[in-house]
């Protein structure tokens, strides 16, 4: 069996899992936290300083582990990267369709567009003659600071993936995805929230939610809970408004789900099921509750 470590980020560490594949099968070794050594800020890891005192303590562990030289595979936060759905008629001519793309991308913001790696997802929307695909911008200075990170661990990396993509292949390997319904998925983080929305296993948006902007008084799991429950309104609305889309909503919770959380959730009576890292442990007691450092690696 042929070892794999996956790499993902949540808003206060890394988290690397050690997972074991043959043929078809993965089996979960083990996963861990490491907690960044600086402040946590969005755009972190495009940080010199903040990379360099990364890799030391990620290369320690890696270290004392014997993972140095194994194979990484790295999942990426939405967040760390821009995107833009463009409406493509199906009939226009290929020439005509490359040059509304480069419009929609360099007025998609300031930068430069030769500093980004353009990735055009798999499509994602179409109504009769009409398409909407998915493209993703990524500075290729957060790659090469993604890069630097795992080499710098002794690690080789061998693959960078978009979380959206990481949490769809956890889904479709453990029989968790609906063809027939849409896919509503909240990444639970100690500052923030991540709504990732599919549209029938296909994936079609995402939003940011920030924890800062409510009440002090308010506890973690009413904040939270707020998050959940409006966002889950506006994806409703959405696809009563999309033609083709129609149809019953799949919701999904994973990494920081406390008991109280858990439980305000369900008194919420909304339904919803939990991603676990547990649900992969067989038998085995884990620290990190983290799936995408896991599911990377499928």
């Amino acid at each position: 069996m042929e070892e794999y470590l996956g790499l993902s980020f949540t808003n206060r560490s890394v988290t690397l899992a050690c997972t074991k594949k043959q043929d078809t099968n993965t089996e979960l070794i083990s996963i861990q936290d490491i907690l960044y050594p600086f402040p946590f800020e969005f755009n972190a890891l495009l940080n010199d300083e903040n990379i360099e005192l990364l890799a030391e303590r990620l290369s320690s562990y890696v270290s004392s582990n014997n993972f140095s030289g194994k194979n990484c595979v790295v999942s990426l936060p939405m967040y760390l990267v821009q995107m833009k759905r463009a409406a493509i008629p199906l009939d226009l001519d290929s020439r005509v369709v490359q040059k509304h793309l480069k419009w929609e991308v360099e007025n998609l913001n300031s930068r430069d567009i030769d500093e980004y790696k353009i990735v055009k997802l798999d499509y994602v929307f179409s109504f009769g003659s009409y398409q909407e695909s998915v493209f993703i911008l990524i500075q290729k200075k957060l790659l090469k600071k993604i890069t630097e990170l795992v080499e710098k661990s002794s690690l080789k990396l061998q693959k960078v993936l978009l979380d959206s993509d990481t949490i769809l292949k956890h889904l479709t390997s453990k029989n968790l995805l609906d063809p027939e319904k849409n896919q509503l998925i909240f990444q639970v983080d100690v500052f923030s929230i991540t709504a990732l929305f599919y549209i029938k296993g296909k994936f079609y948006n995402y939003s940011l939610h920030s924890l800062a902007e409510f009440e002090k008084e308010e506890s973690f799991e009413q904040k939270v809970l707020s998050i959940l429950k409006a966002e889950s309104d506006k994806i409703n609305n959405i696809v009563k408004q999309l033609p083709g889309a129609e149809g019953a909503i799949q919701v999904f919770v994973n990494r920081l789900i406390t008991e109280k959380l858990y439980s305000y959730i369900k008194k919420s009576e909304m339904e919803f099921t939990e991603l676990s890292i547990h649900a992969n442990a067989n038998s085995k007691e884990f620290s990190s509750n983290n799936i995408e450092a896991f599911a990377v690696t499928l």
